[in-house]
């Protein structure tokens, strides 16, 4: 049986022409948001790949040997739009953009195969990370079909739910009071089996970024990966989803699966609003 092809079983065919490599060390930046003319490739140890949003850096992928970094290069795209910081002491080979135009030209088979196995690897990758995609969004978007979620043990079933399919370790919903915008309460989370109804602290506020680390929020430790969903419609700001994981790290897929089911989830918040204002002891939330 033939065996599966690295990157590092490409590069020798390139080796004398091509690549350099480097030492860097832990906490070093390999590359950052600028521009940048090398593809890299870490031969040893691991390495995050950081995005800032809204002012807050966010890791959204860990990357080890064999792993490749920046193929857009091929695509004579030079400006990084992330930053790569070594986790320990790391090894890494790099090749510039004119090395690569060289050996096209120099040995054009070499290039061709070596490009072909970094688009097919990254396809492959990206494909299998789209479909997990689509899967949990279509199971996400059942549970929020099949039945209305009233306040009490069938909202924390939903919210059970949402937690098993996004495969996270709890979720905390904070609410915009539905009387006084901009007052906020805890009201329901996967680590509490009753509605909790407390008011939040000032520093849960609608500025709150995607993503951040554990601090004043209830139930959650400084230690702990957070990822805030905003809960808004066109019209009114319902409040927060908190997802939290003690160990594992967010990334940007579960970004693009909760916007997809951002809107009916609201839908289903107004819904219980709706039926049970008359109910509520305004004074008392406030």
């Amino acid at each position: 049986m033939e065996t599966k092809k690295t990157v590092f079983d490409y590069i020798k065919v390139l080796w004398k022409e091509s690549f350099k490599e480097k030492n860097f060390k832990k906490g070093e930046v390999i590359f950052s948001n600028e521009e940048d003319v090398n593809f890299y490739v870490i031969v040893s140890w691991m390495v995050s790949i950081l995005k800032t949003a809204w002012d807050t850096k966010k890791e959204v992928a860990r990357v080890t040997s064999g792993s490749f970094l920046w193929e857009w290069i091929f695509y004579w795209k030079t400006f990084k739009d992330a930053e790569a910081v070594c986790e320990e002491n790391t090894e890494i080979l790099y090749i510039s953009l004119d090395k690569l135009n060289e050996i096209e030209k120099k040995n054009p088979k070499g290039f061709f195969d070596f490009y072909k196995f970094v688009i097919i690897k990254l396809t492959n990758i990206r494909l299998t990370d789209t479909s997990a995609e689509l899967a949990k969004i279509y199971k996400l978007t059942d549970i929020l079909n099949r039945e209305n979620y009233i306040w009490g043990e069938g909202f924390l079933n939903f919210l059970e739910s949402i937690k098993s399919i996004l495969e996270i370790d709890y979720i905390t919903y904070i609410e915009n009071h539905p009387f006084v915008d901009g007052v906020f309460y805890y009201k329901f989370s996967t680590l509490k089996d009753y509605e909790i109804k407390e008011k939040c602290s000032e520093s849960i506020n609608k500025d709150l970024t995607w993503f951040i680390k554990g601090w004043d929020i209830m139930f959650t430790n400084k230690t702990d990966n957070l990822f805030i969903l905003p809960l808004k419609t066109p019209l009114k700001f319902k409040g927060f989803l908190i997802l939290g994981n003690k160990e594992k790290n967010f990334n940007e897929s579960l970004e693009r699966i909760l916007k997809n089911i951002c809107l009916s989830f609201c839908s289903i918040i107004e819904q219980n609003q709706e039926n049970n204002w008359k109910s509520l002891d305004i004074g008392n939330l406030i």
